[in-house]
């Protein structure tokens, strides 16, 4: 038994979990509010997804794609059999990096498996993947607290943060409770949370140091990272280097031509670094070939600040002593 892998439990238990898991929806409160907050045939990313049923059934009967996500090779087994037109992927829940949004996000009856730790740091994740006005639903305890249960024979580990907790967690990410319940008798007791990311203004403009060089960006950024590798302290000149992920074809140059170098990565691919030919000041970044059609601005670029409590921390290993992480940053020794 292990706090940190409950879906290996699962291996165990998947047909007693299939067979015990009530499918008459009594959800039904909870998902209507969903479909009412989504356009039609969405995309849903279901964290957690178990054997399927009932709720990727569910939002499958309305149109939607479903993406799954389930640490239990048996489970997803499951959910291949049944609905074999969407996609179904083993994986744990805290690594994935899909380079994709979603209309919605599930993380239902699954998300309170994970140590207390893990559940703070899935949120800068969620918001990752949650398309602008994208809906997140998850359960929850009714209080910070670690308790083990018996499922099926197995004893399965589960852990919740307070309610006060979870409200600053989803207010930090650009998350509005749209509706929120404590042990709803009506949902088999569950503490139940649906929440709505907000549509702010995502224009940002940078320059480098001299302004030669000028751009802007629209759109959603994808992602913010720290990176601790030598390469990124030696295109800084600093402790690290600040990313900000955003789609290339939402970026325009708007002033100067920049000058690029380019370099191998980990990967075998080539990073084409863009700087300032007056200046030399980096300015952005991207891999060729470009297949995911991203670019990662370098932060101190920009003009607008940039709020790195919620940042992804990579190559941790190397991060220099004196450096330090927040707890609830998701973080990784290498790339994430």
């Amino acid at each position: 038994m292990s706090k940190n892998k409950v879906y290996e439990e699962y291996e165990h238990i998947h047909e007693w979990f299939d067979a015990h898991r009530d499918k008459s929806l009594m959800e039904k409160e909870y998902l209507d509010l969903i479909l009412a907050n989504s356009p039609k045939q969405a995309t849903v990313l279901d964290l957690g997804c178990g054997t399927g049923e009932p709720l990727a059934a569910f939002f499958i009967d309305q149109g939607y794609h479903v993406t799954g996500v389930d640490g239990s090779t048996k489970m997803i087994a499951l959910c291949k059999a049944r609905f074999p037109e969407q996609t179904w992927l083993c994986a744990d829940m805290r690594e994935i990096d899909l380079h994709q949004q979603f209309d919605v996000i599930l993380a239902w009856h699954s998300f309170f498996h994970l140590p207390q730790s893990d559940q703070r740091k899935m949120f800068a994740k969620f918001a990752m993947h949650l398309k602008p006005g994208a809906v997140l639903a998850f359960t929850s305890g009714p209080a910070a607290d670690e308790v083990w249960s018996d499922n099926g024979g197995q004893n399965l580990y589960h852990a919740s943060l307070s309610i006060a907790e979870y409200q600053s967690l989803l207010k930090q990410n650009g998350l509005e409770v749209l509706l929120h319940k404590v042990e709803d008798p009506d949902c088999g007791e569950a503490t139940t949370w649906v929440a709505q990311k907000q549509v702010v203004n995502h224009l940002r403009t940078g320059r480098c140091q001299c302004g030669a060089i000028q751009y802007k960006s629209q759109g959603e950024p994808i992602a913010l990272y720290v990176c601790h590798c030598p390469e990124c302290r030696k295109q800084s000149a600093s402790a690290f280097g600040i990313s900000l992920d955003v789609k290339k074809s939402q970026f325009q140059i708007t002033h100067g031509q920049p000058h690029f170098w380019s370099r191998p990565t980990s990967k075998g691919d080539q990073m084409r670094c863009a700087f300032c030919p007056e200046c030399g000041s980096r300015l952005w970044h991207e891999s060729v070939p470009n297949v995911k059609d991203l670019l990662s601005i370098k932060g101190g670029s920009l003009d607008q600040s940039i709020n790195l409590s919620n940042a992804i921390h990579v190559w941790t290993k190397y991060k220099l002593p004196g450096v330090v992480i927040p707890e609830s940053a998701a973080q990784f020794p290498e790339e994430d």
